[in-house]
């Protein structure tokens, strides 16, 4: 849903999609488990305007929040290129966002590293863009200068 409401209003200050559908046309096709989307809506070629229609990749341009996209690189339920598919376009169009493949990850993050990772962006990224300061365990640094 974040990939649709980042398309739908300006309402958040950030917005980071995890796993998200922009292309529910081209995901019915690419994903392990098309009757998912069948089950919804029947398939693309017999329902093109509906899938179109839901699509947050067709209202791309009307993003104005920063968008944070993580992704497993071998996500076989939401593929890949799904993320690819929004971030080029985001891209193209000059809009702020960043974009990160964690390697051998599937749908879900598991590796500790890419966990600790994924984490410090999400922390970095909302506060930054709302303004606020990380807030750590006492005496903790999580300065740059420190790792």
């Amino acid at each position: 849903m974040s990939f649709w409401i980042v398309t739908q209003t300006d309402r958040f200050k950030a917005v980071s999609p995890g796993a998200g559908l922009p292309n529910l046309y081209s995901m019915y096709s690419t994903t392990d488990i098309p009757g998912y989307l069948g089950w919804f809506f029947g398939t693309p070629w017999d329902n093109e305007d509906t899938y179109r229609k839901h699509s947050p990749i067709r209202y791309v341009k009307q993003v104005k929040s920063p968008v944070l996209i993580l992704h497993g690189g071998n996500d076989a339920r939401v593929p890949y290129s799904q993320a690819v598919e929004f971030y080029q376009a985001l891209r193209d169009l000059g809009k702020d966002v960043t974009f990160v493949r964690y390697p051998r990850e599937g749908h879900g993050i598991s590796e500790p590293r890419h966990q600790l990772d994924r984490l410090r962006r999400y922390i970095r990224f909302f506060t930054k863009h709302t303004g606020l300061e990380p807030v750590t365990e006492k005496g903790e640094d999580t300065s740059e200068e420190q790792k």
